[in-house]
């Protein structure tokens, strides 16, 4: 035999079942009580709507789910079936009438920051602590000012922490100052045994220095960096072990406390160090669709960065 023509295929289909919540809802506490009248009392509802929704959903099924012996209701073998899964639904259906019902009380807001290595991470802490009582959650990225400057322009990141270029950013980033971060020069005291002058920029520069920006960085590079032979990092503990270790020296912001590293020392040079500090800036994309919550977080980290001594 041939096959079926198109139409007869289509008319062939089982029609799909057509229910409702409330339809259900009755089914479930009818179920439970065995009557309409303590299932109306229950649900709130006339004892009529309850017996419609229930035929309506017998209908559509195409078998009965009661027998009815007087006022009460007993489950027929295919009720039975069904209401089992029916009291499943139910309870997802519960769940996630609750859930919605707290989604405008508990909706979180959400904000990237994206941070260069040589922002305090105290103030860092402090801020997640502020977003967390504010029910905002917070993730955080480190990296340098260019990798930065990339994630914001991609919308991968909301606001930056960074270290300033001394520089117009044009159309494309705002910018606004944050505040100083004080530097000084660290290293293991076996780097340079003896040293008991103060140290020339020729004796630095003929000595590795362990930096937290990468080569790319060129306007941070040209500030930081002293010595030809470089050693790179951008993880603090990376840091602390490279300088314990006398691998090289570093250039540092005094908020690291690198002094209290095990044999590491406060260098004495011939620059010293007094007045030598790096101006920090949020910078941020124009237009950003979280513009509201960029300002509220603008707003906070002055006052954070004050409280954390930044």
């Amino acid at each position: 035999m041939g096959e079926n023509p198109p139409q007869n295929r289509r008319e062939n289909r089982v029609p799909s079942l057509i229910y409702s919540f409330a339809q259900l809802e009755a089914f479930t506490a009818v179920a439970e009580h065995g009557s309409l009248a303590k299932a109306a009392l229950k649900l709130g509802k006339d004892r009529t709507t309850l017996r419609d929704l229930i035929d309506f959903l017998e209908d559509g099924l195409g078998y009965a789910l009661f027998l009815r012996e007087g006022r009460s209701l007993h489950l027929t073998p295919e009720g039975e079936q069904l209401q089992r899964q029916a009291h499943l639904l139910m309870r997802q259906v519960k769940a996630f009438e609750a859930f919605a019902k707290d989604v405008p009380k508990s909706a979180a807001q959400e904000i990237s920051l994206v941070y260069d290595p040589f922002t305090p991470r105290t103030l860092l802490q402090a801020l997640i602590a502020a977003m967390a009582q504010r029910n905002t959650r917070l993730s955080l990225i480190n990296a340098s000012r260019d990798e930065a400057e990339s994630l914001l322009a991609s919308g991968q990141a909301d606001l930056g922490i960074c270290q300033a270029r001394h520089r117009s950013v044009g159309d494309a980033m705002e910018w606004r100052a944050l505040g100083a971060i004080e530097m000084d020069f660290y290293a293991s005291k076996a780097l340079f045994p003896g040293a008991e002058h103060p140290l020339s920029l020729l004796e630095l520069s003929l000595t590795p220095q362990v930096i937290m920006h990468p080569d790319s960085d060129e306007p941070v590079a040209r500030r930081l960096q002293i010595s030809g032979h470089t050693i790179f990092t951008n993880e603090l503990e990376m840091l602390r072990a490279l300088l314990e270790q006398g691998c090289g020296w570093g250039f540092l912001p005094t908020h690291m406390h690198a002094e209290q590293w095990k044999n590491v020392n406060t260098l004495r040079t011939e620059v010293g160090s007094q007045g030598i500090s790096q101006t920090m800036v949020t910078i941020w994309k124009p237009g950003n669709d979280r513009r509201t919550l960029i300002d509220e977080t603008l707003g906070l980290l002055p006052e954070l960065w004050r409280g954390v001594g930044g």
